[in-house]
């Protein structure tokens, strides 16, 4: 018989009395953990510790490279430097991504580690982006939540660039401001630091409510010069910066070939969302929309100008 039908039949033998321990046991013991390579736990769902116990903590799991989970405890209990990519997508604690680099920091190649925005608008004061190079030297891709306060977030692009086999970032921004972000958690109607010289309507709550700078087109060239003219080891080969709630959208454009594709409508999205969630009225203007929307912007071509720039001058 089947390995797979005795595992079935040993489970209805036990009967609809089993409870989730139970079941997750069985399981333990019929799977060959051990050939495992990639594991993706919602540990929002089933926070089980049975799981860190009897599988992270028990050597079982030998052979993994990629997981996908939101439990410290899980990714602590794990032999260490084992992990060669590793994503996080959930809500996060103060020294949760230091203790997790600390583990399996030295063998990590590509590491996901944010939070929506709405859900969590806190998360990027949670880490300090320093530890990044001593504690992940070997990330050759990241995407990842980065803070920023009336200006570039020099310091976070600046550990990045200290990376020296880091070639490819994918940086989420915030949208809304802090004071917008906390008088939102309140349930309360914003109106952050209103001025009326600064608005574009009466309705409207202020500027304020916004992260600054605008993620627009000069932000990005910025934010992609900054990253070249500093980085260490290998060069940087693509930066790409999210601006928003891509939850809300739907929207998550990391593709090349997808890009252009999804352009237009992911403006008209940006659009739609623009006017649903602020309630501004204040028209969808095309020159405008890279400040307000929410928008991808694909570096690319910029790396390949500075590519033939640098050819050219080497051969003057």
């Amino acid at each position: 018989m089947p390995e797979s039908e005795a595992f079935l039949q040993k489970l209805g033998r036990r009967g609809a009395h089993q409870t989730v321990h139970t079941r997750l046991a069985a399981w333990l013991e019929v799977i060959n953990w051990g050939q495992l390579e990639e594991l993706s736990v919602n540990w929002g769902r089933n926070p089980e510790r049975v799981l860190v116990q009897e599988l992270a903590g028990n050597g079982r799991l030998k052979n993994l490279k990629s997981l996908d989970i939101t439990s410290l405890e899980f990714v602590e209990a794990l032999d260490n430097n084992t992990l060669t990519q590793l994503r996080w997508v959930g809500r996060t604690a103060e020294g949760d991504l230091e203790s997790i680099l600390a583990h399996q920091g030295q063998s990590l190649r590509r590491l996901e580690y944010r939070c929506d925005e709405a859900t969590c608008p806190e998360f990027t004061q949670a880490f300090n982006f320093s530890t990044f190079p001593a504690l992940a030297p070997n990330l050759e891709y990241i995407r990842i939540n980065i803070p920023r306060t009336k200006s570039l977030p020099v310091g976070g692009l600046k550990a990045l660039a200290s990376m020296p086999k880091l070639q490819t970032a994918d940086l989420y921004f915030r949208m809304q401001s802090d004071c917008h972000a906390k008088e939102e958690a309140l349930g309360i109607v914003p109106n952050c630091l209103w001025e009326s010289k600064k608005d574009h309507s009466e309705t409207s709550n202020g500027t304020a409510r916004y992260q600054l700078p605008y993620v627009n087109r000069t932000t990005a060239e910025e934010a992609f010069n900054f990253i070249r003219d500093n980085k260490r080891g290998k060069d940087m080969q693509n930066v790409t910066l999210f601006y928003g709630r891509w939850r809300h959208l739907g929207v998550e454009l990391t593709d090349e070939q997808l890009f252009e594709a999804s352009k237009g409508r992911n403006e008209a999205e940006a659009e739609e969302y623009w006017k649903m969630l602020h309630k501004r009225k204040i028209a969808w203007r095309k020159e405008t929309k890279m400040e307000e929307g929410m928008i991808t912007y694909w570096l690319l071509m910029a790396w390949r100008f500075w590519e033939r720039f640098k050819i050219g001058r080497d051969l003057a």
